[in-house]
């Protein structure tokens, strides 16, 4: 049987297979040269080590929520597993200012933010949200808040009295026990032993954090609140007052509560109680003719004070 014989290519078949080749080859070569350029192009502004680091470090927190409390275009915050080592979950939150040139902070249980990426030019965060069963080993315990006295110095009557006037004000500089193990509190009412005075004034009973290098009040108020001048007892009794503020405080934190009268007249008398403990846990501060505040060592404000603490399961 004859086969037919096999055929090659010829000299001009195989210099035009050749051009083809090179065409093709030289189109892929520019387009990964492209891609490169793209790529480059796109990270040129997170070349610099910190960005990465924190951007590395938000994307690996992310991957161990439990469970979110904000999910914004420039915030997100979420509990992740205990990294405090009191056994609970812990919340973080990441944001951004919002502002071109702001940096991206972190912030751990509402303590200071600090700076993850410095000098953004804008985030927008996105979020695909889906529905899954519950898992009880991944959940938050919702911490039990609760209405507690935190701090009692009470009457007994064997102090003196202070006279509230335009230039003598009264604070009691204290350090409240919260309890509970969340340690932290926040103020919302206080019981002041005092009587008003045949034409008197309003007194004002206001919170104040505390200055602890000069040991005396904040001159702003945190927040502030008023007695009117008819509903001062006429014989020293406990007057109280609500203080609904937002600030929380921790154990160990010393607050003021500054009482003070309005108007010119005189407002009232408020109860003092010896103080055998002076920079144990608390003090009173007065003012003077020129409104400045001095430290009187011996003596306390008869003073209540109450405060929303946390319990967590």
């Amino acid at each position: 049987m004859m086969h037919a014989a096999r055929r090659g290519l010829s000299l001009a078949e195989l210099l035009v297979a050749m051009a083809i080749s090179t065409i093709v080859l030289g189109g892929a070569v520019a387009a990964i040269g492209m891609a490169g350029r793209t790529f480059q192009s796109a990270t040129s502004g997170l070349q610099a080590t910190p960005a990465l680091d924190g951007l590395a470090r938000m994307s690996a927190d992310l991957e161990l929520a439990l469970r979110f409390e904000e999910r914004t275009a420039t915030g997100v915050a979420f509990y992740v597993p205990d990294r405090t080592g009191d056994g609970a979950p812990d919340l973080l939150r990441y944001a951004w200012g919002g502002n071109d040139g702001d940096p991206i902070t972190l912030s751990l249980n509402g303590s200071p933010a600090s700076t993850v990426v410095p000098s953004v030019s804008g985030m927008s965060l996105a979020y695909l949200v889906a529905s899954v069963p519950a898992d009880p080993m991944w959940a938050v315990p919702t911490p039990s808040v609760s209405d507690t006295k935190v701090f009692d110095r009470g009457y007994t009557g064997s102090g003196t009295v202070h006279t509230l006037s335009l230039m003598s004000s009264v604070a009691a500089i204290i350090q409240p026990v919260p309890g509970g193990s969340d340690n932290r509190f926040r103020v919302t009412r206080a019981k002041v032993r005092m009587q008003g005075k045949a034409l008197g004034s309003d007194v004002s009973i206001a919170l104040h954090r505390v200055n602890m290098m000069t040991a005396r009040p904040d001159p702003a108020a945190i927040v502030a609140t008023t007695v009117r001048q008819a509903d001062l007892p006429d014989t020293m009794q406990d007057v109280e007052v609500e203080l609904p503020n937002t600030v929380e405080f921790s154990e160990g934190d010393f607050i003021a509560i500054v009482v003070s009268q309005n108007l010119v007249t005189s407002a009232g008398e408020v109860a003092l109680e010896p103080s055998p403990q002076y920079l144990t846990d608390g003090w009173i501060a007065t003012t003077d003719l020129l409104g400045q505040w001095k430290i009187n060592a011996t003596k306390d404000l008869a003073i209540q004070v109450y405060a929303e603490t946390w319990e967590t399961p």
